[in-house]
């Protein structure tokens, strides 16, 4: 499995998140296949606005997880201000390079 588009943030953040959701499905199951670690696999779609900040929270956590698991560094993406687009884009660039790193790291 390739890494699914992640690199920009769509105009249909449902999609975005779909996406999202596919990639750490990916990237938990080659971990409990290659490195014998089971990690949670966290509920994170679909993308239910009124639950925002729940969603983030466990998909901060999919990410902690993984990077530590992995050895790679992350960023802090347990925040997103999405009344600003440029930090979205910055949030989403962050994110992609974590994905990015981590299909690397697993030779996805």
């Amino acid at each position: 499995m390739g890494l699914v588009d992640l690199s920009t943030a769509h105009t249909n953040w449902n999609q975005f998140w779909f996406n999202n959701w596919i990639g750490h499905q990916g990237i938990v199951q080659a971990i409990a296949k290659q490195k014998h670690v089971q990690l949670t696999m966290y509920d994170i779609d679909p993308w239910i606005d009124e639950d925002k900040d729940n969603i983030i929270a466990r998909h901060f956590q999919y990410h902690n997880e993984m990077n530590f698991v992995l050895g790679i560094g992350g960023q802090d993406l347990s925040v997103l201000d999405f009344k600003d687009p440029n930090a979205v884009q910055q949030w989403v660039w962050q994110h992609f390079n974590e994905h990015q790193a981590a299909n690397a790291a697993l030779r996805l």
